[in-house]
């Protein structure tokens, strides 16, 4: 409702602005371009006192809340930052939603600043991403039942496909192709995901072994 709102305060700027600038003796093009000037300006304004309101309040209620709980895992995403990554993700996403009345008399800047604000999501998406797996493997790790699994394996084949979909998402944006040309030709591409993480894929596979058998015991 709140974007809405400023999407509606954002146009309706715009074409009272520019009405303002045409009477004023500017011609539409000139007119068009301070409007928009002036439209991105308050677009950073509200972006930025958004993300302080976030962070000042919102994220510090979530922090004491976390801290008040009898529950580890919240403490966990506190310290692995997981909240604060998650604020991190609403500018792209206001960026995304205001490109349209901002930028509504340059069509082709709409799409780049649309595509930018993926970018910028995607990454911020990978890092959240890695640190929730950090902060949910520490909780295994520390948990009795799940102490025998290999956690950290896990977690790196869960962080390299993280990568490989946010490489996919990022590469097809720059390239101005679809994901599904790329994932086409995923065949190929197998082998050499399966080259560089070698490693990370034999370690779970033999952790899942070790584990599932109970092949290794305290004082082995």
């Amino acid at each position: 409702m709140l974007i809405t709102f400023m999407q509606r305060i954002e146009a309706i700027v715009m074409q009272s602005l520019l009405t303002f600038l045409y009477k004023s003796g500017m011609n539409i093009e000139q007119a068009m371009l301070i409007a928009t000037f002036v439209a991105a300006a308050l677009a950073i304004v509200f972006i930025f006192i958004v993300e302080v309101l976030i962070r000042r309040i919102l994220l510090r209620w979530v922090n004491h809340l976390a801290a008040r709980t009898s529950t580890q895992i919240d403490d966990l995403f506190v310290s692995h930052k997981v909240f604060s990554g998650l604020s991190r993700l609403i500018p792209p996403i206001l960026i995304h939603l205001l490109s349209l009345p901002v930028f509504q008399y340059y069509p082709e800047t709409v799409l780049l600043v649309k595509d930018f604000a993926l970018l910028y999501f995607t990454i911020g998406i990978v890092l959240v991403s890695f640190s929730f797996f950090d902060a949910f493997a520490e909780y295994l790790i520390g948990n009795p039942i799940a102490a025998r699994l290999p956690v950290k394996s896990f977690v790196q084949v869960l962080k390299s496909l993280t990568v490989f979909v946010g490489f996919i998402v990022v590469l097809s944006k720059l390239l101005g192709k679809s994901p599904v040309v790329f994932l086409s030709g995923l065949g190929a591409f197998t082998a050499v995901l399966l080259l560089i993480f070698k490693d990370s894929i034999l370690g779970l596979v033999a952790g899942i072994q070790l584990s599932s058998n109970d092949l290794v015991h305290v004082g082995d």
